[in-house]
């Protein structure tokens, strides 16, 4: 763990660390922005390209090629790499985020989508060129390079507004 770049081996440590410090009050349920992104980083650390991807309210299960095979990610989970994410940001190389050969970046635009449709429930097919979304109640999409290209550039671009209304 001297490394300190495992986004998996960081949470667990917080998670450890947090049974000896008392901590604020949690923060609300995550995103599907923010989940889909730490999911993507970390098949993005295990060298996967194609995935399937159920979300669910409380939890995320992945089916991924090569060594993550199959998991499943609580909220919980989730929340402790996305606040280990933010802790690293600054502290690591820094990487292209608009780079749709890597998933993070690719599951970061779907998650904005899926935030937009506000379904309780997808079931996610990912491949390098294109990603196809089955959501509850009927809704059904496929998603290709240029779609998740424009996606991605709303979600940074909505990002960057929420950074510039926050410092007001």
């Amino acid at each position: 763990m001297e490394r300190g770049n495992n986004v998996r081996d960081l949470a667990t440590a917080r998670r450890a660390r947090a049974t000896e410090v008392v901590s604020a009050p949690s923060q609300d349920h995550p995103t599907y922005q923010e989940m889909l992104r730490t999911v993507g980083s970390l098949l993005d650390q295990a060298g996967s390209n194609l995935a399937l991807v159920d979300v669910f309210p409380a939890r995320v299960r992945v089916m991924a090629t090569g060594p993550f095979g199959e998991q499943v990610l609580s909220i919980r989970y989730l929340s402790d790499c996305i606040a280990v994410q933010r802790e690293l940001r600054g502290r690591t190389p820094p990487r292209d985020p608009t780079d749709l050969n890597r998933l993070s970046p690719v599951l970061r635009a779907v998650g904005a989508e899926l935030d937009r449709q506000g379904k309780p429930r997808y079931r996610l097919a990912v491949t390098k060129g294109a990603v196809v979304i089955e959501g509850s109640g009927g809704y059904r999409r496929t998603l290709a390079l240029d779609v998740l290209t424009t996606l991605l550039e709303g979600a940074m671009g909505g990002r960057n507004l929420a950074l510039v209304q926050g410092d007001d």
